[in-house]
């Protein structure tokens, strides 16, 4: 029953998806059996674009450098599979790449992510206020909030930049 139910949901999702012309970016977890793996084709043929976010979606503090690596590594090496083309972008599970009280995992998240072959984030903070990152080495973009049909370029900036 919850697979039929997910399927569905998959299903409809997509089919509201291409309807709207949506195209972007989507970043997905581990793919479990044919329906996640459907899913990743069917997003592609609308043109949209499949990033790394990990395989069990974890939170990175208190987890080991090793484990983050594996969980980004494993995660790129799957999506790649499913789209034979390389993927540069990551989204952080739950945005933690860092923890106030323990500066060692930003700079463990920082290693894996470089060391994954990864240049591309959906975090700006990541990208630009990361003093564990080598300058110009992560690159990040401003997200579009939902409902954005037509992008104001001042007021957009504005929006983001306050």
């Amino acid at each position: 029953m919850a697979i039929e139910t997910r399927e569905r949901m998959l299903g409809a999702a997509l089919e509201l998806f291409h309807r709207q012309g949506v195209k972007g970016t989507f970043y997905i977890n581990e793919s479990r059996g044919n329906t996640a793996l459907a899913f990743v084709k069917s997003l592609m043929a609308g043109d949209c674009d499949i990033g790394v976010h990990t395989q069990t979606h974890p939170w990175f503090p208190g987890m080991l450098p090793n484990e983050i690596f594996w969980e980004i590594m494993a995660n790129r090496v799957q999506r790649e599979g499913e789209q034979e083309k390389p993927i540069i972008t990551l989204a952080f599970p739950s945005g933690a790449w860092r923890d106030a009280n323990d500066p060692r995992v930003q700079d463990a998240v920082t290693k894996s992510f470089l060391n994954s072959g990864l240049t591309h984030t959906t975090y700006i903070d990541f990208a630009q206020k990361n003093t564990s990152a080598p300058k110009y080495e992560i690159s990040s973009t401003h997200q579009v909030q939902p409902g954005d049909h037509q992008v104001n370029p001042a007021g957009f900036d504005k929006q983001i930049n306050g």
